[in-house]
């Protein structure tokens, strides 16, 4: 007979409840990590192509108003190069490096503790169904010569809910830190290379 949640965190205990909680604080940030990147698209369009074609060409007006016009990262760290004086020209390097550091920042908000929920919570679990052990054979013990098999094996499985609500938890948090993760390097990869392309055009002829 199935069990409802009410009866799985009652029989799973004080760890149930913090498994409950954890699911709870993966499956947020989860969320709002999807929507943050749907909203940002940086990897569907290169918004930065456009600004380089237009200073390739000369027009640095137009590549200004078109990179300071976007919220993406790509046109956002490029918007910064134009933000130095003519004593700092030499410096916009330095200035597209540090923006460009603090959008992947930025963009990683969230994913620590996504990695240490996906790491502690199939040792949490386990630590659970060690208690739900203890308490089974404590139980038996006290029955003494009364030895229920139920007791017993109603015990263990009950112990075990913990260790299944861990997994449970911890691989959908670590295959979404994964993609996470690899949709990271791959705007880190692009803005290196952007930045790269820019550093081309800027050098002098």
């Amino acid at each position: 007979m199935s069990l409802m949640i009410p009866d799985w965190l009652a029989n799973g205990g004080p760890v149930m409840w913090l498994l409950m909680m954890m699911s709870l604080v993966a499956t947020a940030i989860t969320l709002a990590k999807i929507i943050q990147f749907a909203l940002l698209r940086p990897l569907r369009t290169d918004p930065a192509d456009e600004v380089l074609q237009l200073l390739a060409a000369g027009e640095s007006d137009g590549a200004r108003l078109l990179a300071g016009a976007g919220q993406d990262p790509l046109r956002k760290v490029l918007a910064a190069t134009f933000k130095v004086t003519e004593k700092q020209a030499n410096s916009w390097q330095d200035n597209a490096v540090r923006h460009a550091r603090a959008e992947l920042e930025s963009l990683r908000g969230g994913m620590r503790t996504l990695e240490f929920i996906a790491a502690s919570a199939p040792l949490l679990g386990l630590l659970g169904t060690v208690f739900g052990m203890i308490d089974a054979f404590r139980a038996l013990e006290q029955a003494g010569s009364q030895v229920d098999p139920a007791l017993l094996s109603g015990g263990i499985w009950t112990a075990l809910l913990t260790t299944a609500a861990g997994l449970s938890v911890a691989i959908p948090a670590l295959a979404a830190f994964h993609y996470f993760d690899r949709t990271l390097e791959r705007l880190r990869f692009l803005l290196e290379d952007r930045l790269a392309q820019l550093e081309q055009i800027r050098q002098p002829s």
